[in-house]
């Protein structure tokens, strides 16, 4: 008979793995193997008997110790070899054996102790040997992993034995598989000369075979082969059974190094293969510790599936294995896993008695706890009295981490299927097999499966519900999906948002009501601060905490997110509170909202309206007192971003922008009295874009409001009761709000951090309280153009100033003084006529962006400031000096981060003040120091009234010294300014042309790094305004002139900026280089090692380019580990010296205090290692 060689759950009962939904069915068996016997006469009468009406079988009350079983039993339980491998894997092991000899005694036992351990064996019945075909013998030889070839005194005596150890060597003489030899009962001598009763077997051979000797030759070769490998002696081991037992434990040694034939796809489970080697990684089997894995994830994502994947392929390297589903309903999980873990049906078993914990702590056992959702009635209750045997392993499944965190002792998150994995899942529950009709479904599918957002259990649902249906059906199904989701999906996910209270008379628990404001006001990505004061009502970090940990919100890098399909659940949620939505706590839905509004059905129940004005139909006339019942209103956004998007943004940044253009939303009106009343001492968040009245809605509410968006309003001023303290107010937008003249004081407003009054088109002057907003961080004036008074009044701890295209004709001295300003946009003002000068005292200044771009009447700059990285001074077509450009970092030491790489175990993560080790992997040298790297952008492109020294002394020699001192911080380096000579420090240049040949020095690269880095500068100059980029072509020759060695090679240089200045020379400076590696393979270093001079040719591309170059200049560079090295000497400047004599030049040490630490992480450091080596010889610079 065929058994199918599933997982003895509950032996002797057998469990069918499926996909992720199925139906879960156990069934019992009259035999406890789990191996293949065959027996060709009875094995089709047998299967018959033996399922035939299995549903019958089940035994009440063990439903909760199962593996899935498929919708068809029959497509498991084959009739033939050959319908069996199709729904199973292939054989494990193959016992070749002379039956008279072992088959009742050695072959017997060792078939079972194989079967125990769930090993898929083929063992062939010597007594029907002339029914079997050859070819059913060689499938099962073919498929097998190992074949076990026991040698018994009569083996000789039978050619089907010779014959299959021919059959077997041919099969396995060229592959990896495994041959192990057991000699039982007779010496390996005896069989490798053929000796004794060998010699007697084969001179009978001879005298039967005369006419086919090169037949008994191939016996004998054979067996001497075969004895040549390494097996067993039988003899040195006694007694037999631990003889069994070292051969079995062998077997098992050799199959967990064979990756899994589980064939998951025949199974419907889709995008797990990897998810199951990461997870079997942190079980480590073969480790003797007692370990337990916690796999977490939200409802329908695949823990289940997972850990029963998991379970099938490891559990025959356990003495008893277990996998309990916990229902919360049951009383008995605790004998059932006991009882499943001991084999043992004893009535009146005690689980406290001592001998029950005896027996568990010396037994290696795999249990599954499945769906863990509380710790001290469920984990607590089931093992915490019992200690298993050394190497046990523990899989606890849970949607909530919290409880996995608090028992195991590593959690791993389950993954949600990528667009292609879901797609596939999607499809084999959709069209079965049917791949042709897939074809005419394909963009509904992709609708279909992208609804889901991975979830394997919504994707087999949905897709099963649509098998058969007509496309009509499938774009009915979808519509619907829309508003209502399918009620199986929901059921599941709902079972974590119950889990986290009971809704009483008053409404939900206060982390239900967080749980349900995020499915309804957040969409996409948002700040978890932001989330956190819009739902403060208390212990809102400990509640997003706890969703978070019960996996129905997100936390990734860019703040907390939520799966669309918890999402829709918590929406559903909320509309079924009402019929009426003017009842419900939570509105999103245009319709529903423009409804209220315009029939004033709100209630006091309405606690946040979420509307995209975009989402209208018609435009939508507001009653005076649509929110006067709405007393616990405590979230209110009214937005149309469309009037905001990315396009208005573009042009903002490049100094382009156009007066603001309205896009196609609809139009919310207010009635002339405005709105009667709007007392609700619980908001938190108020956005209202486009709010057509003068004035704010009487008995408005400010105190508790975190921020107040109103951007192109008809605002003439914030009105509100000056007695009320914005304390909590952290941003204010009134952007485009082009009547506003005043606002009220807001110097109570101590949490304020942003301020955007951006195109406020009729503000004059800079209110004196600002100077008060000890925490404004954000303050843009953009296009304010009337504004030119106050400036004096901007706060010091501001970090971003934007006051593009404003009347102001000067900048304050205290600008500099400003230590936190990292980037300010003064662009587009043209009355500003001059930059204060940088006090002596300013040593604390950290801009890193200035913008001032089209500033037509500025026409000198003082200094610039030293820590600048990036300028835009494009079309200041009246600057003419450029006085100096000083070279001090004060704020360096704070900003770069050293990094020393220790070997494989410790990282020194070296800042002012803060220093922190953790596990790093390299050797502790000067040359592993990884710096962050920065950007420097210098445009002065259009200046065409610079004066000789500001292009060359000033803004070239800024190149120059980036490039010598902080050359290892540069991640990309480009300048441009006006002008048509190549500056003298490059040493490569030409007077005319766009190519120079470069003499290679010995040492121009390092085995040890394999970037070929250099610096090249152009003058070029333009006549249409097509868009180009700059080429590269470098020759690398060798002196051998008849050589095949010479190399030339092709790479894209970057864009060219566009000057926008026809016919007028510029220059550009830019760092570049490539790899030699990626260029060259992996043979780079010996080829380029031939190699003695390159020829750089630089030239652009692009369509319709009119773009010429006139001259060029390089300077080659080359990574030296932490430092960079210039490798060609400038004749003309002694490069080194001179920069050696820079009195800006940092000091190239540490400070004592910095130094003390540094040795002090060192010492540690030497003390956790047991050797590492440090490069000498090279000064180390924390600046």
């Amino acid at each position: 008979m065929v058994l199918y060689s599933g997982i003895l759950s509950l032996s002797p009962r057998f469990c069918f793995p499926n996909s992720y939904m199925g139906s879960t069915v156990l069934f019992n068996t009259a035999h406890n193997s789990a191996c293949l016997f065959r027996n060709k006469r009875s094995r089709n009468r047998t299967i018959h008997n033996q399922y035939s009406g299995f549903h019958k079988k089940l035994r009440p009350g063990l439903s909760n110790i199962l593996y899935k079983v498929p919708n068809k039993v029959t497509n498991l339980v084959a009739s033939s070899s050959s319908s069996y491998s199709t729904c199973q894997d292939k054989y494990e092991v193959f016992l070749s054996f002379r039956g008279e000899d072992t088959r009742d005694g050695f072959i017997g036992h060792l078939y079972n102790a194989l079967c125990q351990k769930h090993i898929l064996t083929f063992k062939d019945d010597e007594n029907l040997e002339s029914g079997h075909k050859i070819s059913e013998i060689m499938e099962a030889i073919k498929e097998s992993k190992i074949c076990i070839i026991v040698f018994s005194k009569d083996f000789a005596s039978s050619t089907w034995c010779l014959d299959e150890v021919v059959r077997i060597l041919d099969c396995k003489r060229y592959g990896n598989d495994i041959i192990i030899p057991i000699f039982y009962g007779i010496e390996p001598s005896i069989v490798r000369k053929q000796d004794g009763s060998y010699a007697e077997a084969f001179n009978k051979h001879e005298q039967r075979f005369k006419n086919k000797m090169d037949k008994v030759q191939q016996w004998r070769d054979a067996l001497k082969e075969v004895t040549n490998l390494s097996g067993y002696d039988s003899k040195n081991f006694r007694p037999e059974y631990k003889f069994i037992d070292k051969v079995v434990e062998d077997i098992l040694l050799k199959l967990s190094k064979y990756p899994s034939t589980y064939d998951h796809s025949k199974q419907g489970l889709v995008g797990i293969k990897n998810q199951i080697k990461e997870v079997e990684g942190l079980l480590g089997i073969g480790s003797m510790d007692v370990r337990i894995i916690g796999l977490y994830g939200m409802g329908g994502i695949g823990k289940t599936t997972l850990a029963e994947a998991v379970f099938q392929n490891l559990y025959h390297h356990f003495e008893s294995h277990c996998f309990l589903r916990i229902d919360r309903e049951e009383f008995h999980l605790r004998e059932k896993l006991v009882r499943e873990l001991l084999k043992d049906k004893t009535d009146n078993l005690s689980m406290e008695s001592p001998s029950i914990q005896d027996r568990l702590r010396r037994t290696k056992v795999l249990i599954v706890l499945d769906d863990l959702d509380d710790v001290t009635s469920q984990f607590d209750n089931l093992l915490s009295m019992y200690k298993f045997g050394g190497g046990s392993r523990i899989i606890v499944t849970s949607r909530d981490v919290q409880v996995l965190r608090t028992v195991a002792d590593q959690v791993y998150e389950v993954k949600r299927l990528n667009d292609f994995e879901a797609l596939e899942l999607f499809h084999l529950h959709a069209f079965k097999q049917n791949s042709d009709l897939a074809r005419d479904y394909a963009t509904l599918s992709e609708k279909m499966a992208n609804y889901t957002d991975g979830n394997p259990l919504a994707l087999k649902v949905l897709g099963s519900s649509l098998y058969s249906k007509s496309i009509k059906d499938w774009e009915s199904a979808l519509e619907e999906l829309q508003s209502e989701p399918n009620k199986n999906i929901e059921k599941v996910l709902r079972i974590s948002f119950d889990q986290l209270g009971r809704k009483d008379k008053k409404g939900y628990t206060a982390i239900q009501d967080a749980f349900l404001d995020i499915a309804c006001y957040f969409l996409g990505e948002v700040d978890r601060e932001f989330v956190e004061s819009i739902i403060d009502r208390g212990g809102a970090s400990k509640k997003i905490s706890d969703l978070i940990d019960k996996c129905l919100i997100i936390e990734g890098q860019n703040g907390l997110s939520m799966h669309s399909l918890i999402r829709q659940m918590g929406q559903t949620i909320v509309c079924d509170e009402s019929k009426e939505p003017g009842n419900r706590t939570r509105l999103w839905k245009a319709k529903d909202i423009s409804r209220v509004l315009a029939k004033n059905t709100g209630s006091y129940e309405i606690e946040g309206i979420l509307l995209d004005q975009s989402e209208l139909e018609n435009d939508v006339h507001v009653k005076s007192t649509a929110f006067s019942k709405m007393n616990n209103l405590r979230f209110l956004k009214m937005h149309c971003d469309k009037r905001f998007g990315w396009k208005g943004i573009l042009l903002r940044k490049l100094g382009l922008s156009r007066p603001h253009k309205k896009e196609s939303c609809k139009i919310i009106y207010l009635p002339p009295e405005g709105l009667e009343s709007f007392d609700s001492n619980e908001l938190r968040y108020f956005q209202w874009d486009s709010y057509r009245f003068k004035d704010l809605p009487s008995d408005f509410r400010v105190e508790n409001v975190v921020e107040l968006v109103m951007r192109e309003s008809q605002l003439v001023e914030l009105n509100w009761d000056e007695e009320q303290v914005p304390v909590k107010l952290k941003k204010l937008d009134l952007r485009y709000s082009e009547h506003l003249i005043r606002f009220p004081n807001l110097s109570g407003a101590i949490n304020l951090e942003r301020i955007n009054l951006e195109g406020c088109k009729n503000l004059v002057e800079i209110p004196s309280f600002f100077k008060d907003l000890h925490k404004l961080k954000y303050l843009n004036l953009s296009d304010c153009d009337k504004l030119e008074g106050g400036i004096e009044n901007l706060p010091l701890n501001i970090r971003d100033l934007k006051l593009r295209g404003t009347a102001i004709k000067s900048l304050p001295e205290c600008i500099w003084k400003m230590k936190y300003l990292k980037e300010m946009d003064i662009s587009r003002c043209q009355k500003l006529e001059k930059l204060p000068e940088i006090p002596e005292d300013c040593t604390s200044s950290s801009l890193g962006y200035l913008n001032i771009t089209g500033c037509g009447r500025l026409k000198t700059i003082p200094e610039l400031p030293p820590c600048l990285s990036h300028i835009e001074a494009e079309c200041c077509t009246s600057l003419e000096t450029i006085s100096s450009w000083t070279w001090r970092t004060p704020t360096a030491k704070k900003e770069r981060r050293y990094v020393y790489k220790v070997n494989h175990s410790l990282k020194l993560d070296i800042h002012t003040g803060n220093h922190e080790i953790a596990d790093y992997g390299g050797t502790l040298a000067a040359q592993d120091v990884v710096v962050k790297k920065r950007h420097y952008i210098y445009n002065f492109s259009r200046c065409l009234k610079l004066d000789s020294n500001s292009r060359n002394q000033v803004i070239a020699d800024r190149s120059r010294t980036l490039i010598a001192q902080d050359l290892d911080d540069i991640s990309y380096l480009e300048t441009v300014y006006p002008g048509d000579e190549i500056p003298e420090w490059f040493s490569h240049k030409t007077d005319r042309g766009n190519s120079v040949d470069i003499q290679l020095p010995p040492n121009w690269f390092n085995v040890t790094d394999t970037r070929f880095d250099f610096i090249f500068c152009i003058v070029f100059v333009y006549s249409s305004s097509t868009v180009a980029e700059t080429r590269f072509e470098l020759n690398f020759k060798t002196n051998n002139i008849n050589s095949d060695d010479d190399c030339v090679y092709n790479y894209d240089g970057g864009w060219l900026p566009h000057t926008g200045s026809k016919d007028e020379d510029h220059v550009l400076i830019r760092c570049t280089g490539f790899d030699l590696e990626s260029a060259f393979g992996a043979k780079w270093s010996s080829i380029c090692s031939n190699f003695t001079q390159v020829s750089i040719r630089v030239f652009v591309e692009g369509k319709d380019v009119k773009w010429e170059i006139k001259k060029c200049g390089f300077k080659l560079l080359h990574g030296q580990g932490a430092s960079k090295r210039q490798l060609d000497d400038d004749p003309n400047i002694k490069f080194q010296e001179e920069m050696k004599n820079l009195e800006t030049q940092p000091t190239v040490s540490f400070e004592l205090d910095d130094m003390f630490k540094f040795i002090w992480f060192v010492m540690h450091a030497l003390v956790k290692l047991l050797s590492f080596s440090v490069s000498g010889g090279k000064a180390l610079s924390v600046n």
